[in-house]
Parts: structure tokens; C-alpha cells; sequence
């Protein structure tokens, strides 16, 4: 059992046509599937590779979008959880997401790792960019240092990109729609009424649609040393 912190990356097996689907508008429409997968896992391996130097336990929640496709016999689709779980940085934890729906595999998440011993954990997405060792660690040193129950960082679509925690806080995932502007405000409002104290942490941005992916385009064309190896190296072979 651990007392450190977790961090918790939330991902999907990048099997293309399953992941990243908002993206293939992108670019003109030019924008392949296996690129689309290709960007999402570049982007996981490297936000994967930075959070590995926070000094907490690093865990890799993911999804079954192998399975589905395998099943539905998509070239490669049996191969490719196997192929992303093998490159990730010595000493992360691959566990599947629990959970029938998002929300539900959030807080599933983050209960399991408190269960274990966890004296605290963070949880984000895996389409982030600039979050590192820095901008993570920081949040969950706000967490510790206010003593707050739960601290949410906001991100410039109107939701939040990262959501750590001290208690099971079931009340901030459940019955909660995802994808919409006002996410970051329901989740305070859930805080609220549910009695737990929140503390507001650093604004980030994820990689979602067009124009999001003309951002990180734009970031590696500036040779941005916050975009990740694989990701500035995808971007510069693929996109420009």
C-alpha cells in the first residue's frame, strides 16, 4: 500500500477510426484515421514519459476500443493495446477503465487508487500537450498545500483538464454530460453542493477539434519546448 499521490492518465487504445474522430475534419478533411490514432497515442507516450517524473505513481487508465474493433475485425485492432502498453515509461501502472460511461470511469479511477492507499491523486486526459512534470506537479501541490478536498484546472473549452482529489468525490462525475462549455462550472457547482472545500489550479488546453490542432501546429512550428518529442516530431512529418 502507497501513501504517495497518484496520477492517473484517462486514454483510449488508439486504434484508428475510433479515436480522435472529430479530428478527420481537420486539416481540410485531409486528416487520415491512422493519423488521428498515430497523434493520440505520440501525444499519450509523451505526457506519459513527463508525469513519470513527478515522484508520484504514475497509472494509465484505458479503454477497450481494441476489443470492440477486434471483434468487429479491424486490421490490427488485437495488436495495437498491446503495442501502446509496451512503450510506456517503466514503472506505470496499466489498469483497464471500470465504468459504463465516462463520468462513472472517472470516479471509479480515482476511488480505486484512494482505496490502495493513495494519500491523493490527479486525474487528466492524455491529449495534453503542454501538461509536464511542472504544470501537474503544481496542481497537486495546490491540492496538498490548501488543504482543499479537490482541486479542478480548467481548460479554454469551458471544461477542466485535470481533477485530483483526496476523497472518493462521486457527486462532481455522476449524471454529468461531457463535451459541453460549461463543464468546469457544473463540476464547481457539484462541489458546492456536496460541501467539498475546491481549489482552482493552472489553465490548460486538450487537442480536440480543427482548430485545436492548428494550435499544436502552430506550437511546433515555433519549436515550442513544451510539445513532447513523439507529438512535435508526428506533427512535423505529418501535418506541415
Amino acid at each position: 500500500m502507497s501513501c504517495r499521490p497518484s496520477i492517473i492518465i484517462l486514454t483510449r487504445v488508439p486504434v484508428p477510426g475510433l479515436v480522435k474522430t472529430r479530428l478527420l475534419r481537420s486539416r481540410g478533411g485531409r486528416l487520415s484515421s491512422a493519423q488521428a490514432a498515430a497523434l493520440q497515442e505520440a501525444m499519450a507516450l509523451d505526457e506519459a514519459d513527463r508525469l513519470a517524473r513527478v515522484g508520484a505513481q504514475l497509472v494509465v487508465r484505458y479503454s477497450d476500443e481494441d476489443r470492440v474493433a477486434a471483434a468487429r475485425g479491424v486490421p490490427g485492432a488485437d495488436r495495437a493495446r498491446e503495442r501502446f502498453l509496451s512503450r510506456l515509461p517503466a514503472g506505470a501502472a496499466a489498469v483497464p477503465q471500470r465504468g459504463a460511461g465516462l463520468g462513472e470511469r472517472m470516479g471509479n479511477a480515482i476511488d480505486d487508487e484512494l482505496a490502495g492507499g493513495a494519500e491523493s491523486c490527479a486525474l487528466l486526459g492524455s491529449d495534453l500537450p503542454l501538461a509536464d512534470a511542472g504544470l501537474v506537479g503544481a496542481s497537486l501541490g495546490l491540492l496538498a498545500d490548501s488543504g482543499a478536498d479537490v482541486v479542478l484546472c480548467p481548460s479554454e473549452d469551458g471544461g477542466y483538464w485535470l481533477v485530483g482529489a483526496r476523497r472518493p468525490i462521486p457527486e462532481v462525475f455522476s449524471g454529468k454530460a461531457y463535451g459541453a462549455a460549461n463543464v468546469m462550472e457544473e463540476a464547481l457547482r457539484s462541489c458546492e453542493r456536496a460541501g467539498y472545500s475546491v481549489v482552482v489550479g493552472p489553465r490548460s488546453c486538450d487537442v480536440d477539434d480543427a482548430d485545436d490542432l492548428d494550435w499544436l501546429v502552430d506550437l511546433v512550428r515555433a519549436d515550442d519546448p513544451r510539445v513532447g518529442l513523439r507529438t512535435a516530431a508526428l506533427v512535423r512529418r505529418e501535418l506541415m
